[in-house]
């Protein structure tokens, strides 16, 4: 009876383990630092093995937030899945806001630009003072 616990156990850790660790691609590199403090490792991701999504292949369009932004957000999703790079190629992308996830590296390829887009519209300005000075924002 002991045996049957013990096996059952096993397969369900083995179970519960294995979705989470086959699909992702993101490895981790860590670096020991010597320091003359105290300070734990620093652990990088490594993306060189991931699959690279450009956000053309998603329907990017230059000049259309709409589509750049929607294409940008289908990208994201789609390497946060098993990890992966969005890359941003040459040219200059107008989009609204960005919500980065896990396992994702976003990359812009030389020469290229993201332009973000400020709805303006029902927005008042601030009257603000940053270290003495005062600004309108």
């Amino acid at each position: 009876m002991k045996t049957i616990y013990s096996f059952t156990f096993l397969m369900t850790i083995v179970t519960c383990c294995i979705p989470t660790q086959a699909g992702n691609k993101v490895k981790h590199q860590t670096i020991k630092v010597s320091a003359p403090f105290e300070m734990p490792d620093i652990t990088t991701p490594d993306f060189s093995r991931c699959r690279r999504f450009d956000i053309t292949s998603f329907g990017a369009v230059k000049g259309d937030k709409e589509k750049t932004s929607a294409a940008i957000a289908a990208a994201i999703d789609k390497a946060n899945k098993k990890g992966g790079v969005v890359v941003v190629p040459q040219g200059e992308w107008l989009t609204k806001k960005i919500h980065l996830k896990s396992n994702v590296n976003l990359h812009l390829d030389k020469d290229a630009v993201l332009l973000f887009f400020r709805r303006s519209q029902g927005l008042s300005a601030r009257r603000t003072h940053h270290m003495g000075r005062l600004r309108v924002l």
